[in-house]
């Protein structure tokens, strides 16, 4: 998601290994050509794992998530 000065990511799939990411990071747009990743939160503090999730940015900072929690594989050649 993008803020107008920094992009939130936050959980991702792993096909091969059929594993759901709860992990994110925050990249601030004025920190360089290579931004610094700061946390999103603590490891007790996390969303359930997911991937495909989307948010909405307002007024009030925070993230919304609306996870897909099975997503189907991509077929194997």
């Amino acid at each position: 998601m993008w803020t107008g000065s920094e992009m939130i990511v936050w959980g991702g799939y792993n096909y091969t290994h059929n594993l759901f990411f709860n992990t994110g990071g925050r990249y601030c747009a004025q920190s360089g050509p290579t931004p610094t990743p700061t946390p999103t939160a603590t490891p007790t503090s996390t969303p359930t794992p997911s991937a495909t999730s989307s948010a909405t940015a307002t007024a009030t900072p925070r993230i919304a998530p609306t996870p897909r929690v099975r997503p189907t594989p991509p077929p194997r050649p």
